[in-house]
């Protein structure tokens, strides 16, 4: 796994979460106004279409966004990269890097991250094409 697999495993739940409230508000919302004018689903549909709007398109990101969480949760619990799971690398042999559901889960989200490979305080020299123009002298 790479280093910035836990922020995206959290960023995706993040997301996930934030559609879930958005798609309850917005429900309720919608029937709050249904009460207060008396109207249909239609009604509202002329009264506040941007209500219903993001209610379909917070149900439509819940969908997406679940389906990615749930994917990402079981490569997570198997110990299992996406491009070893699409190329189906231990289809005839187990996984060599599995160690159990919750050493799998407590080696992704909770181990130290190792060491960045970029030098963060080095100088930042150009870089210059032979087709460039010359660097400027001096």
């Amino acid at each position: 796994m790479q280093r910035n697999y836990r922020f995206y495993l959290a960023f995706l739940m993040t997301a996930l979460v934030f559609f879930i409230y958005i798609f309850a508000f917005s429900c309720w919302r919608i029937h709050q106004r249904m009460l207060e004018s008396g109207t249909g689903l239609f009604g509202m549909l002329r009264n506040c279409p941007e209500t219903l709007a993001l209610t379909l398109f917070s149900f439509a990101a819940i969908w997406f966004l679940g389906g990615l969480a749930i994917f990402h949760s079981t490569l997570t619990a198997i110990n299992q990269t996406a491009y070893e799971n699409f190329r189906n690398r231990y289809e005839g042999s187990p996984n060599p890097y599995d160690k159990g559901i919750i050493s799998n889960i407590t080696e992704v989200l909770f181990s130290p991250l190792p060491p960045s490979r970029v030098d963060f305080r080095a100088e930042a020299m150009p870089r210059w094409n032979v087709e460039d123009e010359k660097p400027p002298l001096g």
